[in-house]
């Protein structure tokens, strides 16, 4: 298993998103992500991960 931290920077901040990932041969999974909510929307969308 893999742990990270990935630091997002917004117009009001920098928000810290952790993230736990499982590899399985070539296969990766994410078991977990983690931050914290803010009031307003910051992004929305899809996470692509070439193979």
């Amino acid at each position: 298993n893999l742990a990270a931290t990935v630091r997002l920077g917004t117009p009001s901040g920098v928000i810290p998103i952790g993230a736990t990932i499982r590899r399985d041969g070539g296969d990766s999974t994410v078991d977990r992500i983690t931050t914290y909510r803010t009031a307003r929307r910051l992004m929305e969308g899809s996470v692509l991960i070439p193979g």
